[in-house]
């Protein structure tokens, strides 16, 4: 029997005002993410590729990081790219 993993999508159908005001901080393990300033969507995040992940599948292309949540991004990046680079991906 074949099994293949389909990929997750989540379309959150953001309004324009909530593409605009896209707010991301880090609290202890995870990244926290208010789309919108009036009425937020919230959503969570365990890792910087989830978070990349669903930012394409809606196309959001821009989101202010509190500086914490910015440098746990790039740690994980480059922490993923050393990964990447060791098992010659």
């Amino acid at each position: 029997m074949n099994k293949t993993k389909r990929k997750r999508e989540m379309i959150l159908n953001l309004t324009e005002q909530q593409r605009d005001y896209i707010k991301i901080t880090y609290n202890y393990n995870r990244y926290e993410v208010n789309f919108g300033e009036k009425d937020p969507i919230h959503r969570e995040y365990y890792s910087a590729l989830d978070l990349i992940n669903e930012f394409a599948e809606n196309e959001i292309e821009k989101a202010d990081f509190d500086d914490e949540a910015h440098h746990m991004y790039i740690v994980e990046l480059e922490s993923f790219a050393e990964n990447m680079e060791h098992f010659n991906c």
